[in-house]
């Protein structure tokens, strides 16, 4: 399903679910209790359903994006209670009611912006991971290229060394070297005029970023 139709497929979904709490309100309630009663629960409900949609469009991927989910769905299913006692039953004043519903409201928003806010955090942590994965192995690609070229053979150990301390360096983020260090790889060609010392340029690149990293998984940087 494409982009287009899931939006097609959750605003059809609402707008039933809409109609239906009209022809339970306004079938199930009109007439039989107070109108102003009536109306301003069904907007509070409204509001949720509205909520639940919204958060269902932006957010579903991952634990945080399923939470976020969750605690809409909670908060109509509440609002759906807290209408029933109010119109049916009558068990509170207007007032009560309203500050019940927006002090729901309220604890709802901060909770979703707070679990917003995380899955946001993740979803860098998430793309640093990415992007770092990718250039790494990128890396190590071209130097596997050069160490099964016969013109560098007089080079093997130091490729070999580079490759292997790509190959087992930390690629959990991103530290600002990476894209360096690829630049550097991809220019070794260039470079045959000294390139023992080249390689030595980027062993110690790629050691600059094991240690920059291991810095940053103590917090120091």
């Amino acid at each position: 399903m494409n982009k287009y139709k899931e939006l097609k497929a959750i605003f059809l979904i609402g707008l039933i679910m809409m109609v239906i709490t009209w022809v339970i309100y306004f079938l199930g309630f009109i007439g039989r209790t107070n109108i102003f009663i009536a109306i301003l629960s069904y907007f509070f409900v409204i509001i949720s359903e509205i909520s639940l949609l919204v958060t269902i469009v932006k957010n579903k991927k991952g634990l945080y994006g399923i939470s976020i989910i969750t605690i809409s769905s909670l908060y109509m299913i509440f609002t759906m209670v807290a209408a029933f006692l109010f119109v049916k039953i009558s068990i509170m004043p207007v007032g009560i009611y309203i500050l019940i519903n927006v002090i729901a409201i309220g604890v709802t928003a901060i909770i979703n912006i707070v679990l917003n806010y995380f899955q946001y955090h993740q979803d860098v942590v998430n793309k640093e991971i990415l992007n770092a994965e990718a250039i790494m192995i990128q890396c190590q690609s071209i130097i596997e290229t050069y160490l099964n070229s016969d013109e560098y053979d007089d080079y093997k150990k130091q490729l070999n060394k580079i490759y292997e301390d790509i190959k087992y360096s930390d690629i959990s983020s991103e530290c600002g070297l990476e894209s360096t260090l690829l630049e550097k790889i991809e220019n070794i060609a260039e470079n045959k005029e000294d390139l023992s010392n080249y390689l030595r340029e980027i062993s110690s690149l790629v050691k600059e970023r094991n240690i920059k990293m291991k810095n940053l998984k103590r917090g120091t940087i």
